[in-house]
């Protein structure tokens, strides 16, 4: 999509009941990864930095370039993830 990732953006992956699993902070690219997940169902919550907002999701003209959480709560839906599988683009638009 040609936008630049945002660094230092807090990501925490979930469980589908909202209890926290783990957190990174997205690198220098904006970029972030949850490694060896066990089979399983999972959320994705990220928090704006100051002074920012998440964008409104599913607005992009693909969908890897689209925002994927609410912006009110900053968590994407519950996906399932299989044994051994990569998820890709689960990612958050953030405006200045």
């Amino acid at each position: 999509n040609g936008e630049a990732g945002m660094p230092g953006v807090l990501v925490s992956l979930m469980s589908c009941e909202g209890v926290q699993l783990a957190s990174v902070f997205t690198d220098n690219g904006g970029a972030y990864a949850f490694n060896d997940l066990a089979a399983g169902s999972y959320r994705i919550k990220f928090v704006a930095p100051a002074g920012a907002d998440i964008s409104p999701p599913r607005k992009g003209t693909t969908r890897g370039g689209d925002s994927n959480p609410d912006p009110a709560t900053g968590m994407t839906e519950c996906k399932p993830l299989s044994t051994g599988q990569t998820r890709l683009g689960i990612d958050a638009g953030i405006m200045r």
